[in-house]
C-alpha cells in the first residue's frame, strides 16, 4: 500500500463551495465517495448535501460521537478505540467506510477532543486501489469551519491524486 503524506498549505475556503467542487469532480469522474467522522459532530457530512446529483455520488457518510459506535463499525473493543492513535484510527475509519458503502474513495476524520474542541485532528483517505493519504493540520484547536474546509480540501486533493495515478 502506498501512503502519501499531503502537506500542502490549505487556504481557508468556504467548506460548502469546496464540497460542491469535490462532488462535481466525483460526478465527472463517475466515482462514489464516503466519509467517516469521529467526534466532529457531522461537520463534514453536512457539507455534502444539496442536489440529487450530489447525493448520487456520495455513497455514505458515517458520523460517530461514541467509542462504542466506532468500535462497532471497525469490529473492535471500545477500549481499543479510546487508546488508538488518531492517524491510524482515521485510516481504519476511511477503509471501513469504503468497504461498507462500496465507495471508490473514502475520507476518515478524527477530532479526538470532542465536538466543541477540535485538535489534534487527523485526516486519512483511501481509494479502492489501496492508495492512502494522510494529513494532520499543523494547528491545534482549530475552529469547526476551518477543520471542515481543510478536510474537504484534503479530500479533493486525494481525489485528484487518485485519478492521476490511474489514468
Amino acid at each position: 500500500m502506498l501512503v502519501t503524506k499531503i502537506a500542502e498549505p490549505t487556504e481557508l475556503h468556504d467548506p460548502a463551495a469546496l464540497a460542491q467542487e469535490l462532488l462535481d469532480e466525483a460526478y465527472r469522474s463517475d466515482l462514489n465517495l464516503a466519509s467517516a467522522e469521529c467526534f466532529s459532530g457531522g461537520t463534514i457530512a453536512a457539507k455534502f448535501g444539496g442536489s440529487e446529483r450530489n447525493r448520487s455520488h456520495l455513497a455514505g457518510a458515517f458520523i460517530f460521537n461514541s467509542e462504542h459506535a466506532i468500535a462497532q463499525l471497525l469490529g473492535r473493543n471500545p477500549a481499543d478505540i479510546r487508546q488508538a492513535d488518531p492517524d491510524s484510527l482515521a485510516a481504519d475509519m476511511a477503509l471501513a467506510a469504503m468497504r461498507a458503502t462500496g465507495a471508490s474513495l473514502a475520507l476518515g476524520i478524527v477530532a479526538p477532543r470532542g465536538i466543541m474542541r477540535f485538535g489534534p485532528v487527523s485526516f486519512s483517505a483511501m481509494d479502492e486501489r489501496g492508495n492512502k493519504w494522510e494529513e494532520r493540520p499543523s494547528a491545534n484547536d482549530l475552529p469547526e469551519r476551518e477543520i471542515a474546509g481543510q478536510a474537504i480540501a484534503f479530500f479533493k486533493r486525494c481525489l485528484r491524486s487518485s485519478l492521476e495515478r490511474h489514468l
